[in-house]
């Protein structure tokens, strides 16, 4: 399963809770995936707070050709050593131009 065309790597992943109403869950995170995990700007497989040592893992019945053809998309995502994204998408926890500007009616302005 894709979502919007991206590769989403945590619904590849042998921890994710799949079905129900389990959306957004998995064995590291039984509440909710924290959106830093979720939206791509962390790689988790780097330690991640309250992650209960539990990290991402391929699924078994993932393809090597698709887990490569995952990793090395031209929209896969690239993270520099401590796991978060570089450079961070705008707005993100580790982005230093610090949070989205608000909406202004039917667009945002940005600076």
């Amino acid at each position: 399963m894709e979502i919007y065309n991206i590769p989403h790597r945590c619904l590849h992943c042998a921890h994710y809770f799949r079905g129900g109403t389990s959306e957004f869950r998995c064995a590291a995170f039984p509440l909710e995936i924290p959106d830093e995990i979720w939206e791509g700007d962390f790689d988790h497989t780097h330690p991640f707070p309250e992650d209960n040592g539990i990290r991402f893992a391929w699924r078994e019945d993932i393809p090597q050709e698709k887990r490569q053809r995952i990793e090395s998309s031209s929209i896969a995502l690239k993270y520099g050593p401590d796991g978060w994204r570089t450079p961070p998408r705008r707005g993100a926890k580790n982005d230093p131009r610090g949070p989205l500007p608000p909406h202004r009616g039917d667009f945002t302005i940005y600076p």
